[in-house]
Formats: C-alpha cells, structure tokens, sequence
C-alpha cells in the first residue's frame, strides 16, 4: 500500500518480556496517533519460523487499517478489506465474477486500459502476484542483505514503470527486448543495462523455481550490448619521454652543499 506521505515504518520481527511467540511493530501516521497511539503491535506466529511465514500478510493488515482510516485504500485493498481477505484468489468463483462484472475495465482508443486499478483487481483475483510479493518472500527465504533488497526494488520499480503495472509475471521476450532498448534510449550505460537485466534474469530464474514465470524472458540479452571500452597501454614512445623526463627531472634537484657544523 502507498501512502501519501509514504509507508509506515514495520520493525524487524521480535520478542517481547513475558510475553510467547514473535511481533512486529508498526509505526503509527502522527494523525492517527491519537485514536490508534503511537504504534500497532501484532503477533506473528508461535515460533520465529511461523513469524516469518506469516508477517507480510499480519503487515499487509496492519498497513490496511492504517489507510482505512487515512481513506488511501486503493481499489484491491478496499476489497481485501470489506472480504477481510489479503488472497482474494481464494473466493468462491461466484463472488469473483460478481467482482468482476461491477469492476469491468474500460479501455481508451489506444487499447490501454482506463483505470489500472481495476486491472490489479482483476490480476488479483486471477491469482497473479506483484513484484512486491516476489521480493518478500525471497527475502524471508534467502536472508539476504538490506542493500541487496533495495537493489531489487530499484530495478523490478523501472520495469514496473516503463510496464504500467506491478504484475509482471506475463512479460514476453518481445517486451523484455523492448524494455532493454528503452534504458539503452534514457541513456544508460551498457554496464547499467547489463546490472538492470542481471538482476532481472535472476529474479526469472527464481520465478520458475517457485512456479510463478514459466520461462526466462531475459536469457541472453545481456551478449548484445557491448563491453565497456578498455584504454590500451600508452605507446613505447610515450613510455620512453615520460621516463625520460622523471630521469632529467632527478639530475637538476639542486644538492644541498651547506656543511652540517660537528
């Protein structure tokens, strides 16, 4: 969820004295804090491997309340709210084409749709999962580092953007050729480029391991850009003169010819 003066900040999963089990705490928008206090405190789970399982979705709810109450719900969190559902896959059929048919997307004379939020519904009813999810849960399963996560965010946020939509499992090769012309176009370096597809081609590689893409967009797009330009060593003659001019440079040192006293 995005709000208008950014998340709110979750700490890291803990314990608390006299307390079983694991929390996480989340920071309260200073306009709320009068009604909700300055934090909100959830249990996770029973056991630290439970807690981790289990605190995005206890988060996504915490986080969900918060925007109920600044009215910053977009459209699926609305609905995830009043089903009291973070997975709105899991509805009966029944229910998510009545969902449908009441969130029907409109598109413009481009074929672009209208409203992309109504197309997150859509995507989310489906079962689709955003970038967002991705990094969340391989997090939890690798450990990786603070610098690493936000690496991924930067990159997935670009592809995300020049996409228009946060659901990128159904990328084609044509568009993953596409979104590498466009950085080359914005004008990154080849070696920014390959870093950006780098990361990407992992990430696929990760989505196939989990069943989530069913092929690597991004194998081998990386051999067609160029290598970063090597300088070559300077020309034996250069060599020579720069040698050359330390040696004459040593011989006019002035000596030192006062006599030290005993």
């Amino acid at each position: 969820m995005v709000l208008h003066n950014g998340p709110a900040r979750v700490s890291s999963i803990h314990q608390r004295k006299g307390r079983t089990g694991y929390y996480i705490t989340v920071a309260t928008p200073k306009s709320l804090r009068s009604k909700l206090g300055n934090s909100i405190r959830k249990k996770v789970g029973n056991t630290h491997k439970e807690a981790l399982a289990n605190r995005s979705k206890v988060e996504a709810e915490i986080q969900r309340q918060i925007g109920k109450e600044l009215n910053q719900l977009s459209l699926v969190e609305e609905v995830q709210e009043s089903y009291k559902k973070n997975d709105l896959y899991e509805l009966p059929k029944s229910e998510k084409e009545l969902l449908k048919d009441i969130y029907q997307i409109d598109f413009d004379k481009e074929g672009k749709p209208t409203n992309p939020e109504e197309v997150a519904l859509w995507e989310e009813l489906d079962g689709k999962t955003t970038y967002h999810q991705w990094i969340n849960k391989r997090k939890m399963i690798e450990g990786v580092s603070k610098s690493t996560v936000n690496g991924w965010h930067t990159k997935l946020r670009k592809l995300a953007n020049w996409k228009g939509s946060d659901y990128l499992a159904e990328l084609t090769k044509s568009q993953a050729i596409k979104f590498k012309d466009h950085l080359i176009q914005k004008g990154y370096e080849p070696s920014s480029v390959k870093n950006i597809i780098g990361t990407l081609n992992a990430f696929w590689n990760w989505g196939m391991e989990n069943e989530i893409v069913e092929m690597n967009i991004w194998t081998g797009l990386k051999k067609r850009l160029p290598d970063p330009e090597k300088k070559g060593l300077p020309p034996k003659e250069v060599l020579y003169k720069a040698t050359e001019k330390a040696v004459t440079n040593l011989h006019r040192r002035p000596i030192n010819t006062t006599n030290t006293p005993n």
